[in-house]
């Protein structure tokens, strides 16, 4: 939805690899390769949106990290 509103100069990348992230998902263990790359975006971006569910009327804690 946020990519069709976006203006034509604006590139949207959705990001769904949280969950190989053992913040997310305790099951994972090797998840440095996901870290480093989620770094790495989050550094080049010139903004994100974060779109999470609600928790206790705010933000999960483990979200509030990133």
């Amino acid at each position: 939805m946020v990519a069709k509103l976006a203006p034509g100069n604006v590139t949207i990348e959705i990001y769904n690899s949280l969950e190989y992230i053992s913040a997310f998902n305790p099951n994972k263990k090797n998840y440095f390769t996901t870290v480093a790359n989620l770094r790495e975006k989050l550094s080049q971006a010139d903004g994100i949106i974060i779109c999470t569910h609600e928790y206790a009327f705010g933000v999960p804690g483990v979200k509030k990290n990133i």
